[in-house]
């Protein structure tokens, strides 16, 4: 995200003098905004965090190749057009990292990495709801046992981290939007499928999320308006002496 704010001289100071525009204490509320939420962009595609959680909605940080999954989007998730008007449709896409989400291609599958895979089948490319472009409900039985060790770990590894998630792919094949989980993968012979995921760093619950969203907001707020009111102080002897 860029910001517009920028020193402004003031005219009738000393040259050299430069003014801070209050528009730079908007700017890190943003950010903080930002880095709370989760949104950000990368490139042309705007990304989010997805959780994986189980069928019944409640956290899921760990399991193995046959577990069952279910993907969890922030409320009011949706494409940038719907699909009866703008061509959008929604997909899921599983890649290595460090591959770049927004790089993938779709024609029906994607041109890259694997997929979340639900009742047997690749989840894509689905409708989004008519006119809105809300992402609709997804499978609550996504499991990994389609996939084997060969294709998760490369030479030789005992250990893979991917991106996983879900994507909004444009009618031309882009990515337009996605929201994103990072999952890593360990081989294990105790596992039927030869493997177990975790999820890194993933929130326990929706509302623990959101509490730490609030008081990251909280404390952005607090630190720039402190901020502001020194400045000011600084500035005018008056205001610093009533201060006191």
């Amino acid at each position: 995200m860029e910001s517009n704010a920028h020193a402004v001289v003031g005219a009738d100071r000393p040259r050299g003098r430069v003014v801070r525009h209050p528009v730079h204490g908007l700017a890190a509320i943003v950010a903080v905004l930002v880095l709370a939420t989760g949104t950000a962009r990368a490139g042309a595609a705007e990304v989010a965090l997805a959780r994986i959680v189980k069928p019944d909605g409640s956290a899921l940080n760990s399991g193995g190749s046959g577990t069952p999954y279910g993907v969890a989007l922030p409320s009011g998730a949706r494409c940038p057009g719907d699909t009866a008007h703008k061509g959008y449709v929604v997909a899921s896409y599983l890649v290595p990292k460090p591959t770049d989400p927004a790089s993938i291609r779709w024609t029906n599958v994607p041109d890259r990495g694997l997929g979340f895979i639900a009742n047997d089948a690749y989840f894509g490319p689905h409708t989004t709801e008519r006119d809105s472009g809300r992402i609709g409900s997804l499978p609550t039985t996504f499991v990994f046992s389609r996939w084997t060790p060969a294709e998760l770990f490369s030479d030789g590894a005992k250990s893979a981290m991917w991106s996983g998630g879900i994507a909004c792919v444009a009618s031309n094949g882009a990515v337009a939007s996605y929201w994103n989980v990072d999952i890593v993968f360990n081989a294990s012979q105790s596992d039927q499928g030869g493997f177990t995921w975790s999820v890194p760093g993933q929130p326990s619950t929706r509302r623990s999320s959101r509490v730490s969203t609030a008081a990251l907001v909280l404390v952005g707020v607090v630190v720039v308006g402190g901020l502001a009111v020194m400045r000011m102080r600084k500035r005018h002897p008056a205001l610093r002496d009533a201060g006191r």
